[in-house]
């Protein structure tokens, strides 16, 4: 009798574990759960040696033992296991679109696909041949892109490229005290209102004649409507203006802000006749030039901080990125010194920009233009430009965002679409904004789900029992939801790396500290006008005559006057 009823209850423990191993790989742990009863109560049952067959119970209880550790694998261990090999599975209700994986295995992807890398983010490998598709690091204040910036700084130091320059826009000058007294090369450093900084000039980045065109669209960005109609022409006395001054020899800051902003329309006749801006100066159009040099001049505002007598001879960006060697260079602010200083470091970013457009192709060159902020600076009239031509010349770029709306305000809203799907590799952390937080989800895509919907009829009537339906069907949803990204955790975020990689959700790691830290800013020391006048006499700007001009010009007005 004994025998039987223990001979049913080891088919039912037998039936149990087969049962409950279909259910785990099903995914229904309710069901699953119903099944720990039986399997437990023959457990139970047969650790009595006494009571039924000896072989029975060891049969009964390899296959109990073998369920309980299986089911410890599924629900408590292999998740971890998993985790320390950095090697979770596949969800297995996905079926297209994009995903987000462990580290594990989108490692693995790149080792099948035969990748070299010596950068990383979040310790996860660049491969080397994406550097020059650029990158996106979107975050609010705060939730870590410097971190981010930072571990792939360390490693363009350690990778000791000789052909490998880099650009960092510094705000806050955090960065260059974190480098500048541990890189092999002294860096070079420009911020006018620091005393360590090389004097600069738009006079030292001319070569040609049409350098003056180039750096006059740096300086006043085209724009579009009734507005850009006036950009346009103050662009055109501008470039005029630095032509005549660079062949005049006399070329220099000072000069530069004299004739666009102090200089009286006679003195200016002078200066544009025969050229194109020699109209905008003609009598009966002083109201169309009031408004043309009212941009000019608002636009070079800033440069009156530069050194007044740099010019030609002063630090060119424009010769530091053509010659050799892996020197870096940080333009540096004060977040109070943005205003004053942003027309200029576009500029300077424009003109690096150009130049390495310019360059031969090179597989083994590298330019990097780092900026954290991009918004925040006035357009940068080569962007578009760099990020869709540069990467045959080496160039390579890492734009820094917080919010969607205030690059829009510099781009447009098309041309800033157009120049965030030039960068293929993103960080997407924490942002405070809602249309950021919906822009970043969409760029990292949809996926189809498999779903299963549960129905359940209750009994009515002549009816003893529910009935419950399942329907599986193909969902569409959000791969990474907006209200996902705006709930991160400080450092943490997804990374999408350009290319066929899946998405991971990272974590960025405090960086190591460098020894001997910089001064981030030496503010020079301010003296007021009043205070110089009294200590030294103040040059006067150069004058320009026809004599010193490289063009057949009118003669003054006063070298015809009649003798009296």
């Amino acid at each position: 009798m004994y025998d039987s009823i223990y001979a049913i209850i080891f088919i039912i423990a037998v039936l149990s574990l087969i049962a409950a191993r279909i259910y785990i790989y099903s995914g229904n742990d309710a069901k699953f759960k119903l099944l720990i009863i039986p399997t437990v109560a023959s457990v139970v049952l047969s650790i009595n040696p006494a009571n039924h067959d000896a072989f029975l119970s060891s049969l009964l209880s390899y296959f109990a033992g073998v369920f309980v550790v299986m089911s410890i694998w599924e629900f408590a261990a292999k998740e971890h296991i998993a985790n320390w090999f950095n090697a979770i599975d596949d969800d297995p209700n996905h079926v297209r679109g994009s995903s987000v994986a462990s580290h594990g295995k989108v490692i693995k992807q790149m080792r099948k696909a035969g990748v070299t890398a010596d950068l990383s983010l979040a310790g996860l490998p660049v491969p080397n041949k994406l550097e020059p598709y650029h990158f996106l690091f979107a975050g609010a204040t705060g939730t870590g892109k410097s971190v981010a910036f930072i571990e792939m700084m360390d490693k363009i130091i350690k990778r000791a490229n000789p052909e490998e320059k880099v650009i960092v826009v510094d705000a806050g000058g955090g960065f260059y005290s974190r480098y500048a007294n541990n890189l092999p090369t002294p860096p070079v450093l420009f911020n006018v209102f620091d005393k360590r900084s090389v004097d600069w000039s738009p006079f030292a980045e001319m070569r040609y004649p049409w350098d003056a065109d180039s750096l006059a669209t740096s300086i006043i960005p085209s724009m579009e409507g009734e507005a850009g109609q006036f950009n346009g022409f103050a662009q055109t006395f501008l470039s005029v203006i630095l032509l005549r001054l660079f062949e005049s020899g006399r070329a220099t800051n000072g000069d530069l802000f004299h004739y666009v902003c102090v200089a009286s329309v006679e003195e200016l006749r002078v200066i544009t006749a025969g050229t194109a801006a020699a109209p905008l100066v003609e009598e009966g159009n002083e109201r169309l030039f009031g408004s043309v040099k009212f941009v000019a001049s608002n636009a070079l505002k800033p440069f009156s901080y530069l050194s007044k007598s740099a010019g030609r001879e002063a630090f060119s960006f424009r010769r530091y990125a053509e010659g050799e060697g892996n020197q870096w260079a940080f333009i540096t602010f004060q977040d109070d010194q943005l205003a004053a200083l942003k027309p200029i470091v576009s500029t300077i970013l424009d003109v690096v920009s150009k130049v390495v457009l310019s360059q031969k192709p090179s597989q083994t060159r590298r330019t990097w233009l780092i900026i954290d902020e991009c918004a925040s600076l006035n357009k940068i009239t080569s962007l578009a430009d760099f990020l869709t031509k540069a990467r045959k010349s080496g160039g390579c770029a890492v734009i820094g965002l917080q919010n969607i709306d205030q690059f829009r305000q510099n781009y447009g809203h098309q041309g800033a679409n157009v120049l965030l799907s030039c960068l293929s590799s993103w960080l997407i952390l924490r942002v405070g904004d809602g249309d950021t937080a919906e822009y970043m989800s969409k760029t990292l895509g949809d996926q189809e789900v498999w779903r299963t919907s549960t129905g359940k009829n209750h009994a009515t009537g002549l009816e003893f029992e529910d009935k419950t339906s399942e329907n599986t069907s193909i969902q569409r949803q959000r791969t990474v939801l907006a209200s996902e990204i705006q709930h991160l955790t400080e450092r943490e975020g997804y990374l999408m790396i350009g290319g066929a990689y899946d998405i991971v959700k990272i974590s960025l790691d405090i960086p190591v500290t460098l020894p001997n830290p910089a001064e981030p800013i030496e503010a020079i020391e301010y003296t007021p006008q009043a205070h110089k006048q009294e200590e030294e006499a103040i040059p006067a700007p150069a004058t320009i005559s026809n004599a010193y001009l490289p063009f057949d010009l009118p003669e003054d007005e006063e070298d015809h006057e009649p003798e009296v």
